[in-house]
This record gives structure tokens, C-alpha cells and sequence, in this order.
């Protein structure tokens, strides 16, 4: 969840668009959403009392994939950790969002890390987005995890703010992928900040390494490169809500200043999530972690 795979203070992030509370708070919301958050606490609550290794496996569904920085399966890569590490991974949910059907949902919010429980200060901080699906008996599992890391960042919300759901399509097909192809073509031939200004919604929320999210279109555009440019997101995976008013899509994100360009194209694995409204498909969240480059041999 969190930092690339490993929980929170606070984050200063200027919220605007369509963040929503109802009225009532959360008792306000329909039962998905009442239940996917209070399943993302569990799920922090876990990893406090349990350990990480511990609650990841209870929460992550069979397939489900974490960012290390690439997008692999994530029970094997838990299966791995110790189950007497020592760290302490805590987080808490800020935003959450769930389909029209109530089947598909995401949350998201600040982490941190002790390497030790009884450290006195933590060692990272970062924001995590973990995508939910819920299942025939109504548990909620975690299919995809990821994060980026940031700097300290104190006086962050303590509520828990939401969007309205996306308008249900009743889709044959997923088109989730093929949004990736057309923000990648609209880069090529004008610039990435207008693939983003043309497909992304006015409430975008955008995740970068070593930065707090950024929080409206508008916002994300002026840290986008407007000239024409490489950039080519590659799907590995995809899903959707029954209703086909959420879904989201995942891969690496290759990104280059010019085609032919020539210095070597960068590697990012990326997360896009998307809603249905009146216009279509609009992306609501991107985030975006570096790849390493190997060195050379």
C-alpha cells in the first residue's frame, strides 16, 4: 500500500471537482461504500495488529497485483516476507469511490513506515490507492495495490470524502485498454497535457514519486510536458464493474521527449483508474512510479 509495496500523517492536497460527502456523513452513503471503507480500515487494523505480511494475505484477492515498482502478483511477493518482521505499516483511507453496481471500488489515503515498531519517528511517508472488488458473499478484496512516496506532510484530513458514482454502460467489452492507446496517440500527436486536458475528469487525482497528489485536472496539467511526445501506456491488466461504470487498467508507461528521440525511453509502471459519465470515460486517477534502470553491464 503503500510504499511501492510497503502508513500516514497527513497531506496538504487542495481538493476540488465533484468530492462529495453526503449528507449525514457516512451514514449518508449506500451500503458499498459504507462497507468498502470500513473494510480498508480493517485492513490497516490488521497490518497493526497482525503484522503487513499477516493482513496482505488476508486481504489481497488470489490474483490480486502489487506495484514493486513492476506490477506482480501480489501473494507470492508477501509469501516471501519474513512473518517476524519487526516494520510497522500504517495507513487510513481519505477518499473512496465505488461503481453504480457496488461491486468495484478504490480507496485511498496517506501511509507510513517504522522499520521498527518501537521507533520513535517513522522512516517514509507516502499515498497509497488500493482497488477493491466485492465478492458473491460481500467481502470486500484487494485486486491491485500500489503507492508513491513523498516527504513528511502533517495536517491531513481525518474524514473520509467520496464522488458520486459513474453513469452504469452495460458494456460487452471492456474499452479500458484501448483508453491507454488513445491517451498514448493523442500524446504523439499533441502533447501529453492535451491527451490528459481531452480524458481525464475535472476531479483527477494525480500520484507522482516524491510529491503530495495533486488534486484537479487543471492542477495536473501544468506538471505535463504540452509539446508532442512519446509517451505509450501499455496494458497488462484490466477489469470493470459488472455495470461497466467503473474499471480501471494497468502496465508501463514508456515515456520518451520525441519518437526516435535519442535517449532511451523511461519506464514507469502506471495505475489509471476510470468513471462513466455523460461524456463517456474519464480518467480519475493516474499514478505513475518510476521504474529503476538496470545498470549496464
Amino acid at each position: 500500500m503503500h510504499p511501492s509495496g510497503l502508513l500516514i500523517v497527513g497531506l496538504l492536497v487542495v481538493a476540488c471537482g465533484v468530492a462529495w460527502t453526503a449528507p449525514g456523513g457516512e451514514d449518508g452513503w449506500p451500503a458499498a461504500l459504507r462497507e468498502l471503507v470500513a473494510s480498508e480500515r480493517a485492513f490497516a487494523r490488521a497490518a497493526d495488529e497482525g503484522g503487513i505480511r499477516a493482513a496482505f494475505l488476508s486481504f489481497l484477492a488470489p490474483e490480486g497485483v502489487v506495484f514493486r515498482p513492476r506490477p506482480v502478483p501480489g501473494r507470492p511477493a508477501y509469501e516471501q516476507m519474513p512473518a517476524d518482521a519487526t516494520a510497522l505499516l500504517a495507513w487510513r483511507p481519505v477518499f473512496a469511490e465505488t461503481s453504480a453496481s457496488g461491486d468495484l471500488g478504490y480507496t485511498t489515503g496517506p501511509w507510513y513506515l517504522k522499520n521498527r515498531r518501537q521507533d520513535p519517528d517513522p522512516s517514509g511517508w507516502g499515498h497509497y490507492v488500493s482497488i477493491w472488488r466485492r465478492g458473491e458473499g460481500g467481502r470486500w478484496t484487494v485486486l491491485l495495490d500500489a503507492g508513491i512516496r513523498h516527504g513528511r506532510a502533517d495536517h491531513l484530513p481525518d474524514t473520509v470524502t467520496t464522488a458520486k458514482s459513474g453513469q452504469p454502460a452495460h458494456l460487452g467489452e471492456i474499452p479500458f485498454s484501448g483508453l491507454d492507446a488513445e491517451m498514448s496517440r493523442l500524446a504523439a500527436v499533441s502533447g501529453p497535457a492535451a491527451a490528459f486536458r481531452q480524458l481525464a475528469s475535472p476531479d483527477l487525482r494525480f500520484y507522482r514519486d516524491r510529491a503530495l497528489p495533486v488534486i484537479g485536472r487543471d492542477r495536473s496539467l501544468a506538471l505535463l510536458p504540452a509539446a508532442p511526445a512519446a509517451w505509450t501506456w501499455r496494458a497488462e491488466g484490466q477489469a470493470g464493474s459488472a455495470d461497466g461504470s467503473l474499471g480501471y487498467s494497468y502496465g508501463i508507461l514508456e515515456t520518451q521527449a520525441a519518437a526516435g528521440g535519442a535517449r532511451p525511453a523511461l519506464q514507469h509502471s502506471y495505475l489509471h483508474i476510470w468513471r462513466r459519465g455523460g461524456d463517456g470515460y474519464r480518467l480519475v486517477l493516474d499514478l505513475a512510479v518510476a521504474i529503476p534502470v538496470a545498470p549496464a553491464s
